[in-house]
């Protein structure tokens, strides 16, 4: 009689739970790492614990390059949310495999409450809703040890404004034993693009991107060459250590192995993940004999992107993530600790009521001027062209780091090389002028 009981209880209740409904699961592959990697991990765990409906997965296939590889390889299974580097965008639109956020995901707070506005890294529609979620989006700082900066008898609250103050500094860090006074990341957005857009000074005709206009690479001129000739006195004493163009840089400044650094504001999550030191940020440096800074700097960084073809559950569910990602707190809580760019004005209002920008005035002063228009850049190009045209500017840096080419000449070539690739065969006569001078000045570390 027990036995029979027993099955009867089975039957009543395995039917409940064996079709009791699965949670939806949410596929995101991602470039992150350090810092940020850690901190979008434990997010994601904790949206997973609070609710049983949606169960998010993260996969990293690689860095950012390697990433957007794995999604467009033949056969490839996508997942629901790639990350994607603004200059890798375009191989995943020609690629087809995407669709626009705003088809699949209405945030409560509207349109408007998106912080990052529409820039060409971060494009929107034209109802102003944004085509991708702006995960990772950053803009250029100084950063710089302040411990470090006491030590070697330097002001550690007074960071350098201008290049040459950056000179001084590094050669009395120097002098004080430190093997790495200052290093950069992303030398080509920083040294050119950034430096080009502070200075007010072109990279790129004004009128690029302009129906029926072919855009002509700028990059060469006096600001351009003399700042990379500065640089590359820099190196020849040691004053700058180049790193890697990933983010190498970013975990040898966090480390305290480099004293200062110029890069995305990333590297301020990362430093203060690990505490070693006081950290001081400023505005990227300038030169006053150029004009003090009139113009503004470029947003880049990365995104997560929609893939297309999947079931409208899917789609619920990644509404779902993303709108508990929005939240004030939690997407206060990502840009206080990774150094992203705040997803909404929200998370930038709670986090400035919360005295987060209070040591770093500098960084508040800045983000609050986002949404002012920087010059034409290489981003206001035809998006297919940026990537081919960082990697060949970073090549011919390092040709000039390496002692190879003068700075004059790897500019002109980059140019020249530029142009090309854009359409725009420069006029023969002009490339044989350019050579002449080249030849009469090659010997010269500097233009």
């Amino acid at each position: 009689m027990k036995i029979a009981l027993r099955i009867l209880t089975l039957l009543c209740v395995c039917p409940a739970t064996a079709f009791a409904a699965a949670p939806e699961t949410v596929e995101i592959w991602h470039s992150l790492d350090g810092a940020a990697a850690r901190v979008f991990t434990e997010l994601t765990a904790r949206y997973n614990l609070l609710q049983s409906s949606v169960q998010v997965q993260l996969t990293r296939p690689g860095d950012a390059q390697e990433t957007v590889a794995a999604a467009l390889a033949q056969g490839a299974t996508l997942p629901d949310l790639l990350q994607v580097r603004d200059d890798l965008g375009e191989k995943v639109l020609q690629a087809g495999i995407s669709r626009p956020l705003h088809g699949v995901y209405q945030p409560a707070f509207g349109d408007a409450g998106w912080f990052v506005p529409d820039t060409p890294s971060f494009p929107r529609d034209a109802q102003g809703r944004p085509m991708a979620y702006p995960l990772a989006a950053q803009i250029p700082m100084l950063f710089y040890n302040k411990d470090a900066f006491a030590k070697a008898g330097l002001d550690a609250e007074l960071a350098p404004k201008t290049w040459y103050g950056l000179q001084a500094a590094a050669l009395k860090l120097s002098q004080s034993g430190i093997d790495c006074p200052y290093t950069t990341s992303d030398q080509s957005w920083i040294f050119l693009e950034n430096l080009s857009s502070w200075h007010n000074a072109p990279f790129v005709s004004d009128d690029a991107g302009s129906a029926g206009n072919k855009p002509q690479l700028k990059f060469n001129s006096l600001l351009q060459v003399r700042h990379i000739a500065l640089m590359n006195s820099w190196v020849v004493s040691e004053l700058l250590r180049i790193k890697s163009d990933d983010v190498e840089s970013n975990h040898s400044f966090a480390s305290g192995e480099c004293t200062v650094l110029t890069g995305g504001t990333a590297a301020l999550g990362e430093a203060l993940a690990q505490p070693v030191f006081h950290v001081g940020v400023a505005p990227l440096p300038y030169y006053e004999e150029a004009g003090k800074q009139t113009g503004h700097t470029q947003i880049g960084g990365d995104a997560l992107w929609l893939m297309a073809g999947k079931s409208k559950e899917k789609y619920k569910a990644v509404a779902d993530f993303l709108a508990w990602f929005s939240s004030p707190e939690i997407a206060a809580e990502w840009h206080q600790r990774t150094g992203y760019l705040p997803v909404t004005t929200a998370a930038f209002t709670a986090t400035r009521k919360a005295g987060y920008y209070q040591p770093w005035p500098a960084l508040e002063a800045q983000l609050q001027q986002v949404e002012q228009r920087a010059k034409p850049s290489l981003t206001s190009l035809p998006r297919k062209y940026w990537q081919r045209l960082r990697a060949m500017i970073s090549q011919h840096l390092n040709r000039v780091w390496k002692q190879q080419t003068p700075p004059k000449q790897a500019l002109d070539d980059a140019v020249h090389e530029g142009d090309q690739l854009l359409g725009n065969p420069a006029d023969p006569a002009a490339v044989v002028a350019q050579r002449k001078g080249n030849e009469k000045t090659g010997k010269k570390k500097g233009p």
